[in-house]
């Protein structure tokens, strides 16, 4: 494995990248990181419309982080990890002191904040008694018309700051579990480097030979468009690029298809 100070390549530009976890503790913080910034995608707008689309995302997010009731211990322990092994590197040839201790600081920061959360994560969802109702009227398709809950249309016609004060408040609960998912997940994307294979007619294999991988990450090419399904054992990854047809149904290629794929592993 590359120096994780030294090592952070990025794919070329004009290139997609598909993104495989390869255990469900990995799959958890993917999908918290994906809701956390769809929510802040949609906070930072200011239509009703969109507003309404960050609430959904917000009890996505805090469905999902309350069904991993270990999250927290689960991110406090491996930054601690990530921090006993980062200090091995001090002092090492090769190695940017000033980018390394400012890594650890980050660490260190993001543990503090993590550690003070004293109550259950979300747990201001349940106390809300509006949001709580929101949150099961979101369950039921066209449940949230303004005959349903009054309230919300009252609340979608607030002006937009006042919208994104109340959801920025409501998500920041979730900042310390966010910051840590994101160093954790930086550390595995930008600790390993990259090799460029050739997908024949859109088929490529390789052995793991016993390495033990968090994350797979296969980037390629925009054009053609094409998809990448990753699958893994622990004998071989395999990818295989398939292409859309116009219904989005995914096909064989009979193309070759060069493409960077990482082996992300702590």
């Amino acid at each position: 494995m590359s120096d994780p100070i030294t090592a952070a390549v990025a794919a070329p530009p004009g290139w997609m990248t598909f993104e495989f976890p390869c255990n469900e503790r990995i799959r958890s913080l993917l999908r918290i990181e994906s809701l956390f910034k769809r929510c802040r995608a949609f906070t930072s707008q200011t239509s009703a419309h969109e507003h309404q689309a960050a609430l959904w995302s917000l009890f996505e997010l805090f469905d999902l982080v309350g069904s991993r009731g270990d999250i927290k211990s689960e991110l406090l322990q491996e930054l601690e990890r990530q921090r006993s092994r980062l200090n091995q590197f001090a002092g090492k040839p090769g190695v940017s002191n000033d980018a390394l201790e400012d890594l650890l600081t980050q660490i260190q920061e993001v543990f503090n904040e993590l550690s003070m959360v004293q109550t259950r994560l979300g747990q201001h969802i349940l106390e809300y008694e509006w949001l709580q109702t929101l949150k099961g009227r979101f369950g039921i398709p066209g449940g949230i018309c303004e005959f349903d809950v009054p309230s919300l249309h009252v609340w979608l016609n607030r002006p937009a700051e006042i919208r994104q004060g109340m959801l920025n408040a409501w998500l920041s609960t979730l900042q310390p579990v966010f910051d840590g998912v994101q160093i954790v997940l930086r550390l595995l994307r930008e600790g390993t480097q990259p090799d460029s294979y050739l997908a024949t007619k859109g088929y490529f294999e390789l052995s793991m030979d016993g390495r033990q991988i968090q994350i797979i990450r296969a980037s390629a090419p925009r054009q053609p468009e094409v998809a990448a399904e990753i699958s893994a054992n622990k004998y071989v990854v395999s990818v295989r690029f398939r292409q859309p047809d116009s219904s989005m149904h995914l096909k064989a290629i009979e193309q070759d298809i060069p493409f960077q794929l990482t082996l992300c592993n702590f």
